[in-house]
């Protein structure tokens, strides 16, 4: 009666196994037993170990047979053969089973799995000659720790007429779960219909005596017990009238739960993206199935590094920043759509895998998603935060693999480019094939940054980023900057007769094999937390060269987030110019679209400031922000410079132009002028002078050159 039940059990295994009488008769085996002795799997015929088993074999295992019999569980070691002499184990684990009636004794046998393959029988073969010649270790198992497998560890009916109360009560005293007598009802009508069904049960808390008084006992949280239903007989009649059998296992994790785990396992838990396991995992195999192949062509394995995520955090709170992770991982997962994966391997890191032509599409790829990424915004509580990212890409060619790549070099490599462009500035795209018999050189970049980190640090703050004083302490950075810094300007002019307006002031570090670019020496302030400090001070040094060079063109400087919402340029500015409007009034300050949305009341005060001390103000990078529209007008900006993305996909392309031109003609109606940057030829010159803008500049007007306070040189226009 128990034979589909024990039949259907023996199938989780994936070593043969037969469930066998003290006598040696065999009541039940799965597919694998079968296999092993080469029995046909549909045969319906009462089985022996006589018949399977070599006589000395069969004898090895009488002993313990009789010993399970008699309650315990038993190891043994030795070769296991067949009638005609193939050795198919070189051992077996046996323990008892629940039957019914309770007095039958039967036993769980199971050979060690994968000991009857060819390679494996013919090495044993080679090793003893002789396979009627055992060698026997018999062992007894740790208590409680049965061999490997499962198998119930109790048994139970329920028969078609009994109430399903009672049915349910008889099972949670059992099991120690409760279960609803609905749902045990619901799981044995379904069996009935031959649909057997399982169900785990949590126990609950149960009191146990111990010597120091009461205590609780319980599974934990995980475990629980599965109830497996079978329909073992069926009566003569309808199915409803069928008894259902139930095999009980204790200390069983729910499914639901394990699979919860294994997919928090490989799963970012914020952005639903694979994490840095999973993502590695998947891209091992991609490269095992295709190494030597050109199926697919090219691997790209790219890393992203959000910039200045942290900056999100620290203004909106954590939750804006899952926020922002979250649309970075929709636009990372969109880019790659089907024909690659998407992973988020750190805090602000992402990663993914896409097959490219080469190097020409993987760079094209990277600058699309740094584009994407750019586009994104946030509002939150008042503020639009926006985010950049630097990608780095390392290209891989399996059909030149050698079968020895490792998916992490790969990584290691697309991450290391990934932080040479975050110490470039950040924005930046990095395209290299990976060699992988060459280590990674030593980032020359960050030995820069560090030796200038420094010798800078005595003057602008600690190496750890902590402040150690201000201008107005009284430090003497006039050495310093001749030693290291110097200040550039890039000319500025009126579009309809390029006539000089002015210049916009740059901080530059001084020509050497060292020297840094402009964006890195940014990016090495704003990690050390110097650009404040660094504002405050080219503005004083701007103001000197100002007053020692008494014309009248206007003098332009870009100016931090952290400049702008701290106290030291604010009085700086107040001691220098209050009362000198015409000083005041050849100044002006751009701060950018980025800042001005993420911190809008503490920028907001500090343009407040400077256009009571008569101090310009211009929004720098606008790129047509409804919001930042909307602050132009009451902030007062005196113009606006609009960012490329705006302004060059209108060079050649009149329907654009025609709305660029609309933009540039509403900032005039609201007294504000518009500029256009980084114009690096005739056509996009003609183009934004034909779109109405006021003022230019760019490499092709003016490149950025040494500045000492007066006008700069000669344009190129």
């Amino acid at each position: 009666m128990l034979q589909v039940v024990y039949a259907s059990l023996l199938e989780g295994f994936a070593e043969a196994a037969a469930i066998v009488s003290r006598s040696g008769d065999v009541v039940a085996t799965n597919r694998a037993f079968l296999e092993v002795f080469s029995r046909p799997p549909e045969t319906g015929q009462v089985l022996a170990l006589s018949d399977l088993f070599h006589p000395a074999s069969e004898q090895l295992l009488a002993g313990p047979l009789g010993d399970v019999a008699a309650g315990a569980s038993r190891s043994l070691d030795g070769l296991l053969t067949t009638r005609d002499g193939h050795v198919v184990a070189l051992g077996a684990d046996m323990r008892p089973v629940p039957a019914v009636p309770a007095d039958t004794r039967l036993i769980l046998l199971q050979l060690r799995a994968g000991l009857w393959s060819g390679q494996v029988v013919a090495q044993t073969a080679a090793e003893d000659a002789t396979p009627d010649v055992h060698h026997r270790k018999d062992v007894m198992s740790p208590a409680g720790q049965p061999p490997a497998g499962v198998f119930p560890d109790r048994m139970m009916s329920f028969p078609a007429d009994e109430p399903a109360s009672v049915s349910a009560r008889r099972l949670a005293e059992e099991t120690g779960a409760e279960v609803a007598s609905e749902t045990l009802a619901e799981a044995l009508a379904l069996t009935r219909k031959g649909s057997g069904q399982t169900l785990y049960l949590r126990t609950h808390p149960v009191l146990s005596v111990a010597r120091d008084g009461l205590r609780f006992g319980a599974l934990p949280e995980e475990q629980g017990v599965e109830v497996r239903f079978f329909c073992a007989a069926k009566a003569e009649g309808p199915a409803s009238s069928a008894t259902v059998w139930a095999a009980i296992r204790s200390d069983v994790a729910d499914p639901v739960e394990v699979a919860e785990i294994r997919r928090l396992a490989y799963q970012d838990i914020v952005t639903g993206l694979a994490n840095r396991r999973a993502f590695q995992r998947d891209l091992e195999r991609e490269m095992t199935a295709r190494t030597g192949t050109s199926q697919g062509g090219v691997i790209a394995v790219l890393c992203v590094d959000l910039d200045e995520f942290k900056k999100i955090n620290d203004l909106a709170g954590h939750a804006c920043g899952d926020e922002m992770l979250r649309l970075v991982a929709g636009c990372l997962t969109r880019r790659m759509g089907e024909r690659g994966t998407a992973a988020r391997t750190g805090g602000d890191e992402f990663a993914a895998t896409v097959f490219v032509s080469g190097e020409e599409e993987a760079l094209e790829l990277s600058r699309r998603l740094r584009d994407d990424l750019a586009a994104l915004t946030l509002p939150r509580n008042g503020r639009i935060f926006s985010i950049t990212g630097s990608i780095g890409v390392s290209l891989f060619d399996p059909a030149q693999a050698s079968g020895e790549e490792l998916a992490a070099d790969l990584i290691h490599h697309a991450d290391t480019l990934c932080l040479k462009g975050k110490r470039q500035g950040g924005g930046t795209c990095l395209v290299e094939w990976h060699q992988p018999d060459l280590d990674p050189d030593p980032d020359r970049v960050s030995l820069q940054t560090a030796a200038l980190a420094e010798r800078l640090a005595p003057a602008w703050g600690a190496a750890d980023g902590s402040q150690t004083g201000s201008v107005q302490d009284g430090e003497d950075l006039g050495d310093l900057k001749l030693e290291e810094l110097e200040l550039h300007a890039m000319p500025l002019v009126r579009l309809t007769d390029l006539k000089p307006l002015g210049q916009e002031v740059l901080l530059r570090h001084r020509e050497g094999d060292d020297r840094l670019t402009p964006s890195q020496l940014i990016a090495l302030a704003d990690r050390r937390g110097w650009l404040a400090q660094v504002d405050t001070w080219i503005m004083d040094q701007v103001i000197d060269l100002a007053l020692a060079h008494a014309d009248r063109s206007l003098i332009g400087l870009n100016v931090s987030a952290a400049a702008a919402t701290g106290s030291g340029l604010r009085e700086l500015l107040r001691a220098r110019l209050q009362g000198n409007p015409l000083l005041a009034g050849r100044l002006s300050v751009e701060i950018s679209e980025r800042d001005l949305l993420r911190e809008p009341e503490g920028i907001g005060s500090f343009l407040t400031i400077c256009a009571d001390l008569g101090i310009h103000t211009v929004l720098d990078d606008f790129t047509g922000n409804w919001v930042a529209m909307d602050r132009l007008v009451a902030l007062r900006f005196s113009a606006v410079k609009v960012n490329p993305v705006m302004t060059r996909p209108a060079v050649h392309d009149a329907r654009k132009l025609s709305l660029l031109r609309c933009l540039v003609t509403s900032l005039k109606d609201l007294g504000i002028r518009g500029i256009a940057k980084h114009l690096q030829s005739a056509d996009e010159l003609e183009a934004m002078r034909q779109a109405g803008f006021w003022g230019g500049q760019g490499f092709h007007i003016g490149a950025a050159r040494p500045w000492s306070g007066g006008p700069v040189g000669q344009l190129h226009g």
